[in-house]
């Protein structure tokens, strides 16, 4: 995982957190999220043009973009979970189930890439 996955990883988990407080934040950030994410296509779809990539390549970095699209979903939701909690006090078991499942989908990440 590179410095930029920690970043986007930590931006989302702050949204998570201001989502009930400051209105539209989670579309701003998506916005954000997918402009970035077209602009890191180009280069695989230039890559494969120009024959620098390969087409495993291009599959291997098409998956690991998935994986960093689920764990930054999964980090967003413990933040908007957390913010939930401290606006209405009602603790949600959903923070538990997406913590297991970020750590778990994190170690297969970590092992596969």
């Amino acid at each position: 995982m590179t410095s930029i996955d920690i970043l986007w990883l930590v931006l989302w988990f702050v949204v998570g957190l201001r989502v009930f407080q400051i209105r539209g934040i989670k579309s701003i950030m998506g916005e954000i999220s997918d402009s970035y994410s077209i602009l890191g296509v180009i280069p695989l779809i230039l890559g494969v043009l120009y024959g620098t990539y390969t087409l495993p390549n291009v599959f291997i970095g098409y998956i690991g973009g998935v994986m960093m699209g689920v764990l930054s979903s999964l980090e967003y939701l413990i933040g908007a979970n957390i913010s939930r909690y401290q606006q209405f006090k009602k603790m949600s078991p959903l923070i538990f189930a997406y913590s297991a499942l970020f750590i778990m989908l994190g170690i297969v990440f970590e092992a596969l890439f």
